[in-house]
């Protein structure tokens, strides 16, 4: 793992193809070795689960599995969906969902007023935001990034970060920790959920860029919607209503923009899809965490 670390930091992994046989093969190798012990580690902590169900409940997330380790191709799917980190297969190929799939949210929607006073506080006092993006200057991402990186043109006041729960910034805000707290929010351990008030100052833009995993789903509740705002996943623009939630996979290209002269701001926050089972939840659970640890483990 650590030479492949190193080969990928020297942009050799994607050069492969064009590498001496030799050393090529050398790569493979130690890609193929460490594929394995994955899949080994994986196997053995979604033991427990498999006892409790028939094989044919796990054909999906098997599947998931073998395509993440290069065992099987991608599926063909959307042009415009791209997962950075996994592709779970046989879910539609839905960029937006509509919020009668989630009842529930109207219970989130109708504290609306409420969430809104909260940030209005927070906003005033100026304390817990932070730029949303913060990617290191080495990093390949920084370029690309570079019209947001470290800049309060996109800030967020984190409620939750890859599933880390910001106690004080909660504090600030009960009524809507409460509320987020009462969702069926996607959690998993070190990864999400991510629940933050997003502010987009004026003439900012977040570039076309996609999502890691298709098991999650991104949630808005609009705040504080200026004119000339909009949101593309997708084929599909659509503009946000304060009060009224849009729920997307961002797995598929997506980016938005703030024309106007005034901020704005949406609680955001994230679901599972619902088209996975109870069981396969708890599994994908289970394999993110998992391969979290595991690469923990061997120094990654």
């Amino acid at each position: 793992m650590a030479a492949l670390a190193q080969a990928e930091s020297l942009g050799l992994l994607v050069r492969m193809p064009s590498l001496p046989a030799a050393f090529r093969q050398q790569l493979e190798k130690a890609i193929a070795m460490v594929q394995q012990a994955r899949a080994a580690h994986l196997e053995s902590k979604l033991a427990a689960l498999r006892c409790h169900y028939p094989d044919t409940e796990f054909a999906r997330v098997d599947r998931c599995v073998r395509i993440f380790l290069g065992r099987e191709p991608m599926p063909s799917g959307h042009r415009l969906q791209r997962p950075t980190f996994m592709s779970f297969p046989g879910l539609p190929a839905q960029a937006w969902f509509e919020r009668n799939q989630f009842p529930w949210l109207e219970e989130i929607e109708r504290h609306t007023g409420g969430i809104r006073a909260e940030l209005y506080q927070v906003l005033q006092e100026q304390q817990g935001f932070q730029p949303f993006v913060e990617i290191p200057e080495h990093h390949q991402a920084a370029a690309y990034w570079q019209g947001l990186n470290y800049s309060p043109n996109w800030n967020a006041y984190f409620f939750y970060r890859d599933g880390r729960r910001y106690d004080d910034n909660c504090r600030r805000c009960p009524l809507t920790s409460t509320l987020l707290d009462s969702l069926p929010l996607c959690r998993v351990d070190e990864h999400s959920p991510e629940v933050f008030f997003s502010v987009l100052k004026p003439g900012a833009h977040i570039p076309r860029h996609t999502g890691v995993i298709n098991t999650r789903l991104v949630t808005h509740l609009p705040l504080v919607i200026p004119d000339d705002c909009g949101i593309r996943v997708g084929d599909e623009t659509r503009g946000w209503k304060p009060g009224e939630c849009l729920v997307f996979d961002d797995t598929f290209e997506h980016e938005a923009w703030n024309r106007s002269s005034q901020t704005r701001v949406v609680l955001i926050f994230d679901l599972w899809n619902p088209y996975l089972s109870e069981l396969e939840q708890q599994a994908m659970r289970v394999i993110v965490e998992e391969l979290g640890r595991f690469n923990r483990e061997h120094g990654q």
